[in-house]
């Protein structure tokens, strides 16, 4: 009786706070499944006149790969993804479902002799209406030492807008298109607010919404044996999300809305732990015409989810922080550091050429501490503060 009672609760939330719902009533529930591969195309070829936008080998601050033993190819990644509502803390409702295609910028050793096993999946931040590997920015020295592979995850349809600007012809068959007619989904004054003068981050031909289904697919192909996996020739052993800011807000939704729902092979998590940095709590919309979790909602609080989450706040952040006890004990492995004196950007960091190398030691640490702590919390047993 009290699950009837909690789909319908759900479904009403849905139809009476989501424009989108109101215009299609068909709203399904969504159960725990195995997650379908995305199609692989590339390497895209890179010439004198057409590379990756936010390439490293290209950035004002070049890196070398060719001297640090790694290569950087670029890869268009399409499907089929769902547009979700999340009503509560364990449900999950879908009401579209459409095809998509965006990029994925691989970053490995190109000798498998040099791989750690871990690999780690940045969802790229679109604040600015442009792709920025944050988390890469932060963490490359970290990573390239270890023998870690990166990819990094075009996430939303603004920053495929701007892909096409930089290169129209490479970009051309990217697309985050609405499922939905404009006759069904919310009109452009519904939609979010453009801060500070930047162009509108979305559009009703295009849907936000479509992110978490390629994460989960994204994150499929990279630990698969398909001959379309970049990674195949790899021995993986671990599969890490990670994102800065607005894109840490969207890897603490996957990990409270998505992560219960979306599974490889065996019911097992896609993603062996969770990384955000300066993102105070899951609290963006899960698609572009819902609202977003008010203050005090459930959805706010970081759930246990048998993976390390760990959450590096900043200073600035901490007057929207919703904190939570550290967890020591399986599923609950949740351990949220609060940095005294950071803030969301420092000189050069927002533009992607970090000035003062000490900033990124809070982010490069916290890598570290993830399979460590997976390592020492096993089911029914306690971690050791020390080691945590």
């Amino acid at each position: 009786m009290q699950s009837r009672t909690t789909w319908i609760t759900s479904l009403a939330y849905v139809l009476l706070l989501s424009p989108l719902a109101q215009a299609n009533p068909t709203v399904l529930a969504v159960a725990p499944s195995e997650v379908t591969l995305p199609r692989v195309h590339g390497p895209i070829p890179s010439t004198p006149r057409s590379w990756p936008f936010a390439s490293a080998e290209h950035s004002v601050t070049r890196r070398d790969f060719a001297r640090d033993g790694y290569t950087e190819l670029e890869y268009f990644v399409s499907g089929s993804a769902r547009v979700y509502e999340w009503p509560s803390l364990g449900r999950l409702l879908t009401f579209a479902q459409g095809p998509y295609t965006t990029r994925i910028l691989v970053r490995r050793p190109a000798s498998g002799k040099h791989f750690s096993g871990t690999v780690v999946v940045e969802a790229l931040n679109p604040s600015l209406r442009y792709d920025a590997a944050i988390m890469w920015i932060e963490s490359q020295d970290y990573f390239i030492r270890h023998g870690d592979v990166y990819v990094g995850v075009t996430v939303k349809p603004v920053a495929v807008e701007s892909l096409k600007r930089f290169d129209a012809k490479r970009y051309e068959a990217l697309s985050f298109a609405n499922p939905l007619p404009p006759s069904e989904t919310c009109a452009e004054a519904k939609l979010p607010p453009a801060p500070g003068g930047l162009p509108p981050e979305s559009s009703p031909s295009t849907e936000n919404g479509l992110i978490w289904d390629i994460l989960s697919q994204v994150g499929v192909l990279v630990r698969s044996r398909s001959s379309d996996n970049p990674l195949a020739d790899l021995p993986i052993s671990r599969v890490y999300l990670t994102g800065d800011s607005q894109s840490g807000a969207f890897v603490l939704i996957y990990a409270n809305a998505i992560h219960p729902f979306a599974m490889r092979e065996r019911g097992r998590p896609i993603f062996d732990g969770y990384l955000t940095s300066s993102a105070s709590s899951p609290g963006v919309p899960v698609n572009q015409c819902s609202p977003a979790p008010a203050a005090g909602d459930p959805r706010l609080t970081m759930q246990p989810r048998g993976v390390p989450i760990i959450r590096l706040i900043n200073q600035t952040d901490i007057g929207h922080l919703n904190r939570r006890p550290d967890g020591d004990t399986y599923p609950d492995l949740y351990r949220g550091y609060e940095i005294a004196g950071s803030r969301t950007c420092t000189t050069g960091y927002c533009i992607g050429a970090p000035k003062r190398p000490i900033s990124r030691r809070p982010v490069q640490l916290a890598f570290f501490r993830i399979p460590r702590v997976r390592s020492v919390m096993r089911p029914e047993t306690n971690c050791r503060r020390s080691t945590c």
